[in-house]
């Protein structure tokens, strides 16, 4: 990854795992970097470790509004963002047969489910006109 120095980046599920990984790796290169996540905990331990970040927003990729209020403010803090890393997701970490209809339900309802595509794809639409680029709102509905 080279060429990112000074790129304002947006990481989705940044707060742990590849997520995360990927957070270390801008910031090696120079980029200024938020990440994005609903775990509480996960966003205090990632400031702590990566004491160079931006931010650690709280937002659950599954609710637009909390989604359009945490770009919202990563560009407050930014200045913009260049680069947005659409990575949040969920794992069920347990036994396939184990799993409750709740859970079942959550995950094709939530991060890993339209929901996130949707709402990743009308915030890089949000991005295209806040950087003076064509309205694309309208072509979300179809993703």
């Amino acid at each position: 990854m080279r060429g990112l120095k000074a790129k304002r980046v947006l990481i989705t599920g940044g707060a742990s795992g590849i997520g995360a990984a990927t957070a270390v790796r801008f910031l090696e290169e120079g980029s200024v970097v938020c990440v994005l996540d609903r775990d509480a905990e996960a966003r205090r331990k990632i400031l702590r470790e990566l004491p160079g970040l931006a931010a650690a927003l709280d937002a659950d990729v599954s609710n637009l509004k909390q989604v359009q209020a945490a770009f919202a403010e990563a560009i407050r803090l930014m200045g913009e963002v260049d680069v947005l890393v659409n990575n949040a997701g969920i794992s069920i970490r347990h036994n396939f047969l184990d799993i409750t209809p709740e859970e079942a339900r959550q995950r094709r309802d939530s991060a890993n489910g339209v929901d996130q595509r949707r709402h990743g794809i009308s915030v890089l639409c949000g991005l295209q006109r806040h950087q003076g680029g064509r309205d694309r709102t309208d072509e979300v509905d179809g993703a």
